[in-house]
């Protein structure tokens, strides 16, 4: 299940998100008849100092980096030990299965697995559900929105 609220009058919502056939449907409020879009589909958790925020994840490559004027990465973190392009996570998809994976980007602080595992410049390492890593003060985790 799926929960969310609606982005006008907060009225709560539950969604059986093993019946979605998209990545994203549109409902509308029966309070209010305000619009509201649901994405589903894989996140990039990220945890820093008590906050959480999770960023969607497209086939392809996903630059995580700093926050920045001059930072181009595609997901941005507030954190200031990690670097403007500092890890980059892939997404492939073969036989209609999503497979992920990470690589540091030549990282001034370098990016840690969760045995704290300085992982090497430039190579894929798998990146499961049930793992996570380690970038500046940040951890990152994947799942399903």
């Amino acid at each position: 299940m799926k929960h969310f609220k609606c982005g006008k009058c907060a009225k709560n919502y539950k969604i059986d998100s093993t019946k979605v056939q998209s990545r994203k449907m549109v409902v509308t409020c029966s309070s209010c008849n305000a619009r509201n879009v649901v994405r589903f589909g894989p996140v990039l958790v990220a945890q820093s100092k008590g906050k959480v925020k999770k960023f969607p994840l497209t086939l392809g490559d996903n630059t995580v980096g700093r926050k920045s004027d001059s930072s181009q990465s595609r997901i941005q973190l507030e954190d200031k030990f990690v670097s403007r392009n500092h890890a980059n996570i892939t997404l492939e998809e073969k036989d209609n299965k999503l497979y992920f994976f990470i690589s540091d980007l030549n990282s001034k602080n370098g990016t840690h697995n969760k045995s704290k595992v300085k992982i090497k410049t430039d190579i894929k390492y798998p990146f499961t559900l049930n793992d996570f890593y380690v970038v500046g003060l940040t951890k990152l985790s994947v799942k399903y929105n």
